[in-house]
């Protein structure tokens, strides 16, 4: 265990939890502190675990990139999962999981991506892997003609996609969209 810096933000200083994939290793900070993962209290480990273990889809996709090992799939799962900085907590409180979408090691090309971390819970429902991908290009400032194209998808289609996004986040601009893609850190996904 090891006291944070005095800049640390707010969300990890309460008994929420934030897992981090740093230098090869599973950090999480709760409490005040960071631990390595398998150093963290039971409890604070407890809803990541519960998840993982009612998550067959996950076991099943794991097993099929020939990750059989029970705790080397435990690991990779929450590296996929949650192992990116944002600024809420993976974990709250009440035991409230927030997955993320981050660029993990493995360059943008997960093979696992669509199972592990596919979609992302927003205000009035989940954004799909698509809606995402529309998101992070929509915060990269390019125009409506340019993002559709590079997606190989109509002007309409891509507008049919804000209009969903729209909907399910209460957004009402790509501005609104912008600055939640730079705070659940989707730049790089």
């Amino acid at each position: 265990m090891y006291p944070l810096p005095e800049m640390t933000p707010t969300c990890l200083l309460d008994r929420s939890t934030e897992i981090v994939f740093q230098n090869g290793a599973l950090i999480a900070f709760h409490n005040g502190h960071r631990y390595l993962f398998h150093e963290l209290p039971e409890e604070a480990q407890s809803p990541f675990v519960k998840e993982f273990q009612q998550d067959t889809d996950a076991h099943r996709a794991l097993s099929a990139a020939g990750i059989r090992n029970p705790l080397q799939q435990f690991e990779y799962y929450l590296k996929c999962k949650y192992g990116g900085f944002n600024l809420t907590p993976d974990c709250t409180e009440d035991g409230e999981l927030e997955p993320e979408h981050w660029n993990c090691d493995c360059g943008g090309h997960c093979p696992l991506h669509a199972q592990l971390r596919g979609r992302v819970a927003v205000k009035h429902g989940e954004l799909t892997a698509r809606e995402i991908e529309v998101c992070v290009r929509i915060a990269s400032g390019d125009t409506g003609k340019a993002i559709a194209a590079d997606m190989k998808i109509s002007e309409a289609t891509l507008n049919t996609h804000k209009q969903h996004i729209f909907k399910k986040t209460g957004f009402q601009s790509n501005i609104e969209i912008a600055k939640w893609v730079t705070i659940q850190n989707l730049s790089h996904v």
